[in-house]
């Protein structure tokens, strides 16, 4: 048996159990309320069966939408909440989902099963018919989803994570600058005052308590606009999870984008090849590398939406938390 065949089918059983899994936690989270949640749970649906493509068409525009929404909370935090609501999102996924299958009614109509005899067994066998549009729909087809939807998808997740990314370096050198500062403002709180050394004797305690206290406020108020649109901002100036939630939910939306712009390359380069090179298609000079090429992108199209799982469990705790319940497994305390 062919290698590709035994590795395409051990990736789509490992998928659809992985996926499954997914979908489990995803359920028991709020995905009622949190838009990425939501979206993370619509690409759990996939199916590595025929329509595979339909379901890979779908999952790529999700991906997009759920890279997008992390992108406008770098580059619109304070807006992004009124703008990509939860009501808002289900009704995109929605519109996703109707597109996606709109897109593929006329490949689905272009074909119907028939018997036909089979003279080399002498017996009447169940096999596919085609119309005779069957080659003007798949062409369009193909221009239109594969070609073009699937470069701009690639175009738009590789855009949207290097400005995530771009997003995360900044808030880990802005907390880092923000540690700093209170470190040398500590520092001159404990010091003695200079008022001191002259013999001046030091100011009353409600008035230096009421400097810290103004001086905290006044830092706190900057911390609230900073994170503002991602989360609540707790008494005293402590962020109540809000930094670390936000985090762990750009690791987990660029590590998924990351994972289709690699697996989704070797389908656009095959695509690219095919309307670009000559003799690069079925029964054509460089039918060979076209085969093998068409094996690649099966099983990297499948690992894509196998593997997300894996990105879930190493860059989402709450996710590893409640897989870990889901399992019938203990949480440590």
């Amino acid at each position: 048996m062919n290698v590709s065949v035994i590795l395409g089918v051990f990736v789509c059983v490992a998928g659809l159990v992985m996926n499954s899994l997914s979908t489990s936690v995803f359920l028991r989270q709020d995905w009622r309320k949190n838009t990425v949640t939501v979206t993370l749970l619509s690409l759990t649906v996939y199916f590595f069966t025929w329509p595979r493509s339909m379901f890979y068409d779908i999952s790529s525009c999700t991906t997009v939408l759920v890279s997008l929404e992390r992108c406008l909370c770098v580059v619109l935090p304070l807006k992004v909440n009124s703008l990509l609501t939860p009501r808002r999102v289900k009704m995109l996924l929605f519109l996703v989902w109707g597109v996606g299958l709109a897109t593929y009614i006329p490949v689905f109509s272009s074909q119907f099963l028939v018997w036909k005899s089979d003279l080399a067994t002498n017996m009447t066998v169940l096999t596919v018919g085609i119309t005779s549009y069957r080659l003007k729909v798949e062409t369009a087809h193909n221009i239109i989803n594969t070609l073009f939807l699937q470069t701009v998808c690639q175009v738009t997740v590789v855009v949207n994570t290097v400005v995530m990314t771009s997003g995360l370096n900044r808030s880990k050198k802005f907390q880092k600058h923000s540690g700093n500062m209170r470190t040398a403002e500590t520092s001159e709180v404990s010091s003695p005052a200079a008022g001191q050394n002259d013999g001046e004797p030091p100011p009353p305690v409600h008035v230096s308590r009421l400097h810290r206290e103004l001086r905290q406020g006044h830092k706190t108020t900057g911390e609230s606009h900073e994170l503002k649109g991602e989360g609540k901002v707790a008494k005293k100036g402590k962020v109540s999870g809000t930094s670390a939630k936000y985090k762990r939910t750009i690791k987990v939306v660029s590590g998924v984008s990351c994972l289709f712009i690699i697996c989704n390359t070797p389908l656009l380069v095959a695509v690219y090849m095919k309307n670009l090179a000559p003799g690069y298609d079925f029964g054509q000079k460089h039918q060979y590398e076209f085969l093998l090429t068409l094996d690649i992108v099966f099983l990297t199209t499948a690992v894509n939406a196998a593997s997300n799982f894996m990105v879930y469990t190493v860059f989402n705790k709450k996710f590893r938390d409640d897989l870990l319940r889901l399992c019938g497994g203990e949480m440590k305390s």
